[in-house]
Parts: structure tokens; C-alpha cells; sequence
């Protein structure tokens, strides 16, 4: 009898957990919605798959809605470089202290970095909104088709972003979200720093 115990128990844990497993993803209803309620900092993982070669990395990501800054790290912790985006375009900072200007963020990102991040878009997407002055579509399994990426997103269960993956004929990238803090930015101004 306790040998059957014992054998019903490992079958239920392994039932529970395999259901754990497989519980359906609720897909995102993608909206239009506007940055200047973004009001959070965020950190986590973030990986790069470009012609079958991967990076990893660190990101902390800080916005107050008007300003974003999004610094990215070795996993050992030493600053790659730093993108801050505000209303007038964007500013990276190398981890040598060279400072670059630009209209995008991803032509910065791909200098700083080696790949194009689009920054632009970023912090929209990953709240379940589509970026309103570029043409948007949903596919069939809720991913949302914009500026050439397709973006699908998990959520926490108070609807956090918890991973958000982007996809073109480039690059595939994650961003895995270890902690969301939602009107904790520390950013007390609405520009980036320029020389």
C-alpha cells in the first residue's frame, strides 16, 4: 500500500507539473497607448541570436515616460553602453565614455552594440502597445507584425512584462524581465545628458 502511495504521489507531482508546463499563454491585445504613462524600471536578461552566433547580456531599464535609459551589461557586470531616448532623439554612452548622437536608436544600438535594438518602440511593446504612427498588424497567434519585427510578449500575473521576444529576417531577441517596479522611476528629468 505505501509502495502504491508513494507511486500515485510521483505520478500526481509529475501530472501538476506537466500541466504547469503546458497552461495556455494568454495572447496580448495589442492597443494603441501612449508612453507618457510608462512610468518604470525594470531589469533582466536580454539575448541576441544574429547568423546562428548568441550574445547575453544584463539590461536595467529605467523610463519616466518622457525619458528612457536603458544600460546594457556584461553578465560579469561591466557596462557595454548606455542608450537614453528622449523627445529630441538619442544618446549613447560607450563604456569607454564616448558619446554618440542620433535620430534612432537602433542605428546607435548597432554602433554601441553590434545589433540594432529598436529602442524606439521598445517600451511600447513590451506593455501591449503598438507604436501609433507606424502601420501594425496581429497575425493569427497574437504576435504583432510592426517596423519589420515580430513581437510577442508574456506577462506576469499582474499583467508585468515578464518576456518579450522580437523577431526579423536578422535577429531574434529576448528580453527575460527579473524585476518590474511600475511608477519607480528614478528619473528626475525629461533629457537625455548631451555634450
Amino acid at each position: 500500500m505505501k509502495r502504491w502511495l508513494r507511486g500515485s504521489a510521483t505520478v500526481l507531482v509529475l501530472t501538476v507539473l506537466a500541466a504547469c508546463q503546458t497552461a495556455p499563454i494568454k495572447p496580448t491585445v495589442w492597443q494603441a497607448g501612449s508612453r507618457d504613462a510608462l512610468n518604470f524600471v525594470a531589469s533582466g536578461r536580454l539575448a541576441v541570436k544574429q547568423n546562428e552566433k548568441g550574445s547575453y547580456a544584463n539590461f536595467d531599464w529605467d523610463s519616466n515616460g518622457r525619458m528612457q535609459q536603458l544600460s546594457v551589461n556584461t553578465p560579469l557586470g561591466n557596462t557595454v553602453g548606455e542608450l537614453c531616448q528622449d523627445g529630441t532623439g538619442v544618446v549613447a554612452t560607450a563604456s569607454n565614455g564616448e558619446v554618440y548622437q542620433a535620430t534612432t536608436a537602433s542605428e546607435l544600438s548597432e554602433r554601441l552594440m553590434g545589433f540594432a535594438i529598436p529602442v524606439e518602440s521598445l517600451d511600447l511593446w513590451a506593455h501591449g502597445y503598438y507604436a501609433e504612427n507606424t502601420p501594425h498588424t496581429v497575425d493569427e497567434q497574437g504576435r504583432l507584425l510592426q517596423a519589420g519585427w515580430k513581437i510577442e510578449r508574456q506577462t506576469d500575473g499582474e499583467g508585468h512584462p515578464r518576456l518579450l521576444v522580437l523577431d526579423n529576417q536578422q535577429l531574434s531577441i529576448r528580453l527575460a524581465f527579473n524585476d518590474y517596479q511600475t511608477g519607480a522611476s528614478e528619473a528626475d528629468t525629461t533629457f537625455c545628458q548631451r555634450k
